[in-house]
């Protein structure tokens, strides 16, 4: 009997998380999409960046998260070095997510934790960053909106 219960506990969890991804898969299309970002802390001062990015299904396929990083990630138009993070650890819960981040920046290695709201045709994602220096471990937080404004060009 015991063992039943469990296996029922298993197979709701599948089926909700399932349906979960499925729900934000449908809230979040391939296309065209605005990103607007804003890095603080740094020593060098905020730094904005806004850039328009073709997203496509193979990159929404790594995870709605993954794919508005590595696109705002893409921004050559600045040559600014960019921060390029890995999620790690992602948890959903309903329109929200949160996840561990390992970032290469122009500084080396940070560590984070990041969180998104995700809605349709919309995501705004929050991240945090301890940066080490020689003179001492700096906060860094970073926030990016992502806006779906058509198929792509």
């Amino acid at each position: 009997m015991q063992r039943q219960k469990n296996y029922f506990a298993l197979l709701t969890l599948a089926i909700s998380s399932a349906l979960a991804t499925c729900a934000h898969s449908q809230s979040v299309t391939a296309g065209q999409w605005q990103l607007s970002s804003v890095m603080q802390g740094a020593p060098s001062g905020e730094h904005k960046s806004s850039q328009s990015r073709c997203i496509d299904d193979a990159a929404f396929a790594m995870g709605i998260e993954q794919a508005i990083l590595n696109a705002n990630a893409a921004d050559t138009s600045s040559g600014k070095p960019t921060l390029k993070c890995t999620v790690s650890a992602l948890r959903r819960d309903g329109d929200q997510s949160s996840w561990q981040t390992s970032c290469e920046g122009p500084r080396g290695a940070m560590p984070g934790t990041g969180n998104a709201v995700i809605q349709t045709g919309r995501v705004e994602i929050k991240q945090s960053f301890d940066l080490k220096t020689p003179f001492g471990a700096m906060k860094l937080s970073q926030v990016i909106n992502a806006e779906r404004i058509g198929a792509c060009k």
